[in-house]
């Protein structure tokens, strides 16, 4: 098993490199395979976003949402094991009109045993389709994980945003990451952007922004 995720991980790195090199600024994400994520939250890796350390941003992303989409339908693309529903539900209601999606079934299976299975679906959204509309469509510290982020952003806007509705995005700051964000800023218009630093120094960039 640990082979077959180290070769998991050595495929992901040359094709993203490959990517990044012939098609530009198509593919300014960086994929990992449905293997890799499944070991990370079978062996807990991701269990750190519960720390203080790392609050700082999802609090942020409760705080736009009230003040921009209270009461608005959310889809969190990317959701892990429901630790932004956890915020959600304690920061803006409990039952906060909430569905989340990863490509991880572990990830998904850890989340519907502590919050409830309706809320959580397993999808690879950047293979399939999600057929229902939503207020507010969150990548938070997802985005970067798709190969063509910028046409995922407008994949959504077709197929999931409802008209009137908003994108939430938080991304670590990275200086690959860089990219993205100028795409983002030169075809959306942006209501408010946030930078959140924690005791460490480490710092997110927090955005709101629609069609």
């Amino acid at each position: 098993m640990r082979i077959m995720i180290f070769v998991d991980r050595i495929k992901d790195r040359l094709l993203n490199i490959m990517k990044n090199k012939f098609f530009g600024k198509m593919y300014l994400g960086k994929r990992l395979s449905k293997t890799v994520w499944e070991q990370q939250f079978t062996s807990g890796y991701w269990d750190y976003l519960y720390s203080d350390d790392e609050k700082g941003h999802y609090l942020t992303i409760c705080e736009l949402y009230k003040r921009f989409k209270p009461g608005g339908k959310i889809l969190d693309v990317g959701c892990g094991q429901g630790v932004l529903y956890y915020y959600m539900s304690e920061n803006v209601k409990s039952d906060v009109d909430y569905f989340g999606l990863d490509i991880s079934l572990e990830a998904v299976k850890i989340a519907q045993q502590r919050f409830g299975s309706e809320k959580f679906m397993q999808l690879d959204f950047d293979r399939a389709k999600v057929k229902n509309k939503y207020d507010v469509i969150i990548f938070n510290e997802t985005l970067y994980y798709f190969e063509q982020p910028i046409q995922i952003i407008e994949q959504s806007i077709f197929l999931n945003l409802n008209s009137n509705g908003y994108f939430i995005v938080s991304m670590f700051d990275l200086h690959a990451n860089t990219k993205i964000w100028e795409e983002l800023y030169n075809n959306y218009k942006f209501l408010e952007t946030r930078t959140v630093m924690n005791s460490k120094g480490q710092k997110w960039r927090v955005c709101i922004f629609m069609p």
